[in-house]
């Protein structure tokens, strides 16, 4: 067994010199569901934040845990907090379905219990929902139902919860308050009675506002179903690397939806200091690859491959808007924003592949 994290923050020192580029963590807004507004995810799986202050935790073999507050707020809506600079865009199949999703650094859940609010964050790569509690709210009324998974509290008072492959511990929560500038710890576990989960705690001034801070640790065995490959990559003036490929996995860029077909074509860009900063998937219904990459001096992105999707993102006035053959090259053109400016099929009724692209001073493209 491992502990897979989900990877953010800055590049990491390395003692040889050498970079270590890292995707960012960060809740990406959805539109995948009625009622579910954010998505987080790591390696091996992927979490869900809905209204009511509801939240499942998918694995990358379907299997799902279900948590939610009885009692709750129904109409408690979960709104992003601190937004990031980091954006995912999809242009995938018809225009009406390409969008940019924003992501945020903090996802809140307003008045989920009378006077406590739900807040859900990334610290050093790990998930946690921290309870903040105003003064004279009642803690008590917090009672957590676990659905999907087994439950146990171990002998340390974290709680284990095992579906599939996949154990997900929940930490023992510690509270605190902070009065009149002194941080005081208060005495507080976890109360089990079955599936539903409550929070005992020792006295505390409640004329001040409470923490509580339970952190979700992920761990399951190593490995994965998905493939995701790097087949270029380029640099512009400014020290920023662009790197294209092919995905089968949601979870490579952080994104909150997985690509609809058996592989995507990709666009990661990450700044001089290794951090990424912004996703592009681009792709239809059927494998789509992107094999060579290139920038002009103004920052314009062009983009080949192959694709296999009659319903390729193609943009009107294209030299090629239809499929020639069952499997064709392409080329698009992004500006220094990742809007798409040009894409077209290129090829005829046989088999085409693009596998790299120049771009002169004038902004011609060869491929």
């Amino acid at each position: 067994m491992v502990s897979l994290w989900a990877i953010g923050g800055h590049a990491n020192a390395d003692p040889t010199g050498q970079k270590s580029f890292q995707f960012l963590s960060s809740f990406e807004e959805s539109r995948r569901e009625k009622s579910e507004r954010y998505i987080w995810r790591n390696s091996e799986s992927e979490v869900s934040l809905s209204v009511g202050g509801r939240f499942s935790i998918r694995t990358s073999d379907g299997s799902e845990v279900n948590i939610g507050f009885l009692g709750a707020s129904v109409r408690s809506e979960p709104r992003g907090e601190i937004p990031s600079e980091f954006k995912t865009i999809y242009y995938v199949g018809s225009p009406k379905d390409w969008r940019t999703a924003s992501h945020f650094e903090r996802v809140r859940y307003s008045a989920v219990y009378p006077g406590i609010d739900l807040v859900f964050l990334v610290t050093s790569g790990q998930l946690e929902f921290t309870y903040e509690i105003s003064p004279y709210a009642n803690p008590r009324a917090i009672r957590m139902l676990i659905e999907g998974a087994s439950v146990i509290r171990t002998p340390t008072g974290d709680l284990k919860m095992s579906i599939a492959g996949l154990t997900i511990t929940q930490r023992r929560p510690e509270a605190y308050q902070n009065v009149a500038g002194v941080v005081r710890r208060v005495t507080c576990h976890y109360h089990q009675r079955g599936r539903e989960i409550e929070l005992r705690l020792g006295s505390y001034d409640r004329r001040a506002p409470l923490f509580i801070d339970p952190v979700l640790n992920f761990s399951t065995y190593l490995g994965g179903n998905s493939l995701d490959s790097i087949f270029a990559a380029a640099s512009d003036a400014q020290g920023n690397l662009y790197v294209a490929g092919e995905t089968s996995s949601g979870s490579l860029t952080n994104a909150s939806a997985a690509p609809r077909s058996s592989r995507d074509v990709f666009i990661a860009k990450f700044n001089n200091a290794g951090t990424q900063v912004s996703a592009v998937y681009l792709g239809g219904s059927s494998y789509d690859s992107g094999r060579g990459i290139a920038l002009d001096p103004s920052g314009n992105i062009y983009l080949t491959g192959v694709t296999e999707s009659t319903d390729f993102p193609v943009t009107q006035g294209a030299l090629l808007t239809q499929a020639p053959g069952g499997q064709d090259a392409f080329v698009s053109k992004l500006n220094s924003r990742f809007a798409l400016q040009y894409s077209t099929y290129l090829g005829g009724g046989s088999a085409d592949v693009g596998l790299a692209i120049a771009v002169d001073s004038s902004g011609a493209a060869y491929i």
